[in-house]
């Protein structure tokens, strides 16, 4: 029997980002004959085996993750970059000038199932899974993870590559300053692990890499300005250090400091009042700081600039 326009289902009601499961279509009486109805109408659009967009899809990525999900199973949840990617983690979104570093779209299943689909892993989950952007993805700590398990040799926006552990680098210290996981629960959960999980390796090197009680860093720009300076055998750098006058009146937080020399990293996206910043770092030379504002084109396309720029100012800073 046709379905009359007025009682027709709410089918978006029953979609995650515009995507239905024929699974969940005949939940609301919408069967074989009706979908294939739908589809020479328009209304819907068989993208994969048994998966329908509704109406043309979108091609966002929500979409085409909401899609993977669909063809995994009910159970399946989105892990590794594409969890990442919906934790909005550096490194896994685009932002201003950069781009996003993997684009493939893993999801995990229960180690019990016994289908196994390209990019979709059987494992045993380290805590409940939750919804972020209307997907369902594993948790902060699991991500980070199993993040690094198979992450290819990445390049950076001014073309440096970046190893595995670099990009989950700059995915958890993103994720320990929005506040969503502290390096303690991280260094709990991998002890819970035993070493018998795809990626602890890479985050063990990561943790390794920053002293303990050590700030994040509190941007995207600071992270890979610590990478630059570690490659360049400069490991002693502290960050979002508060720094005093001689009057013990607190002059401000600073990004990077090296030594007596501050790094500032000077993006416009980061730092939105110059003016500010100015009145600052005068402050900062008046007890013997010197500071090197470093853009995102120093760091990322003047590398060799901005190592020669602080190793003279180092050298002046030494000689004050």
């Amino acid at each position: 029997m046709a379905h009359r326009r007025d009682d027709f289902p709410d089918l978006q009601a029953v979609a995650v980002h515009g995507v239905v499961s024929a699974n969940a279509l005949d939940g609301v009486g919408v069967g074989g004959s009706m979908r294939r109805r739908l589809v020479r109408e328009g209304t819907l659009t068989l993208v994969r085996h048994g998966i329908y967009a509704i109406g043309q899809p979108t091609g966002t990525w929500q979409q085409r993750a909401a899609i993977v999900l669909a063809s995994a199973g009910e159970d399946a949840v989105l892990a590794r970059s594409g969890a990442a990617r919906s934790w909005a983690l550096d490194g896994f979104v685009a932002r201003p000038g950069d781009r996003p570093l993997v684009t493939a779209t893993p999801v995990n299943i229960p180690r019990e199932a016994s289908r196994r689909p390209a990019d979709v892993y059987r494992v045993r989950e380290l805590e409940a899974p939750m919804s972020r952007q209307g997907l369902p993805v594993t948790g902060i700590n699991q991500t980070l993870i199993e993040l690094g398990a198979a992450l290819p040799i990445a390049t950076s926006p001014g073309g440096h590559l970046l190893t595995a552990a670099d990009q989950v680098e700059l995915a958890v210290e993103s994720a320990l300053r929005l506040g969503y996981t502290t390096v303690a629960e991280l260094t709990e959960v991998l002890g819970s692990c035993g070493g018998r999980r795809a990626g602890i390796a890479v985050l063990q090197e990561v943790l390794d890499r920053r002293p303990f009680e050590i700030a994040c860093t509190e941007s995207w720009l600071e992270t890979r300005a610590v990478q630059v300076l570690r490659y360049a055998g400069i490991d002693d750098v502290d960050r979002q250090v508060t720094v005093y006058d001689r009057r013990g009146v607190r002059i401000g937080r600073v990004d990077l400091r090296v030594g007596r020399v501050i790094i500032e990293c000077d993006g416009r996206q980061f730092h939105a009042d110059f003016e500010k910043d100015r009145v600052r770092w005068a402050a900062l030379h008046s007890i013997g700081y010197l500071v090197l504002p470093a853009s995102f084109m120093l760091i990322e396309f003047q590398t060799t600039e901005f190592l020669r720029s602080l190793a003279d100012l180092q050298a002046r800073a030494s000689h004050a």
